[in-house]
């Protein structure tokens, strides 16, 4: 899946990118810039799915090691190693058909924040609250612009709705953005 079908996708999405700028048709760019963001979310998909075969066939069955491997992971885009608070308590309750969402999300925000925010900071907590599994991204960056894809957004929020949840995304207090 690695080699053959995300490469596959990568030079695809790659392809897509170069003829977005030559697309004179302000409808057109944008459906391009939508499908390159779609593809983009299809190979996070395929490698949280990759990485969890490969930790289950290796007994890495964690889900907070893996949210630390992803924030580990962002501090190279972002410049600065997010602060990711992790419950312990989530590696006992959150179902397996769970967990592939849940990173695919957490490396959205996070990927999110270090392509359009440009933040210095980022908190990250993961913990349960009333049975269920919470997650809140926050910045300290520009903020969501008014106008702009949404496909990312739109992307975490029907994930969440899938599994019976909800997506909130807003302007934090101190600035920035948060998503819960």
């Amino acid at each position: 899946l690695h080699d053959l079908v995300i490469q596959r996708l990568f030079a695809t999405g790659l392809a897509l990118q170069a003829v977005t700028g030559r697309a004179t048709d302000e409808g057109v760019r944008q459906r391009l810039h939508d499908a390159v963001d779609e593809i983009d979310a299809a190979i996070g998909d395929l490698r949280s799915s990759i990485f969890g075969l490969h930790a289950r066939r290796h007994g890495m069955t964690s889900l907070v090691r893996q949210v630390e491997e992803i924030c580990a992971a962002a501090a190279a885009t972002l410049g600065f190693a997010p602060d990711c608070r992790i419950d312990p308590a989530v590696d006992s309750v959150v179902s397996d058909e769970l967990v592939p969402d849940l990173l695919a999300v957490v490396r959205e925000t996070l990927t999110n924040v270090s392509r359009h925010a440009d933040a210095s900071h980022v908190d990250l907590h993961l913990y349960m609250h009333d049975e269920m599994v919470r997650l809140e991204v926050t910045d300290n960056g520009r903020g969501i612009p008014p106008t702009g894809r949404r496909s990312g957004i739109a992307n975490m929020r029907a994930r969440a709705e899938r599994l019976n949840g909800a997506m909130d995304i807003g302007r934090a207090p101190t600035g920035g953005t948060y998503v819960t």
